[in-house]
């Protein structure tokens, strides 16, 4: 069994973006409608205290390898003003990574406790 090729940060990130995360189960049919997370409740969910370069430094990475979708949307701002926010979802590319990864510390464990 193959080493998965992703960090615990990354594992971390990943697993609140799978709908589960969220107490939500998805038919196939809404799996395509997927809901978008918003990065900042991502950040204030994980209680992390990295910067936001490290945030979306991370997040890029996750996005170049296929595993979660990033999209901009429009955001209104006391006062009439208008900023842009940053919306994620896993894909099923990162499903597949994130189920390798439990499977593989799965068998790990199995062995260590055996």
């Amino acid at each position: 069994m193959k080493v998965p090729k992703i960090t615990a940060r990354q594992y971390a990130i990943m697993s609140m973006l799978a709908p589960s995360a969220w107490g939500i189960v998805l038919s196939d049919a809404k799996r395509k409608e997927q809901t978008w997370h918003s990065g900042a409740k991502l950040r204030k969910r994980l209680r992390w205290t990295m910067s936001l370069p490290n945030w979306f430094q991370n997040m890029h990475r996750l996005e170049d390898r296929g595993w979660v979708k990033g999209r901009y949307v429009r955001q209104d701002i006391p006062g009439g003003g208008v900023c842009k926010a940053r919306e994620y979802k896993l894909t099923k590319k990162g499903e597949k990574a994130l189920q390798e990864f439990d499977a593989f510390y799965d068998y790990f464990s199995r062995i260590i406790h055996s």
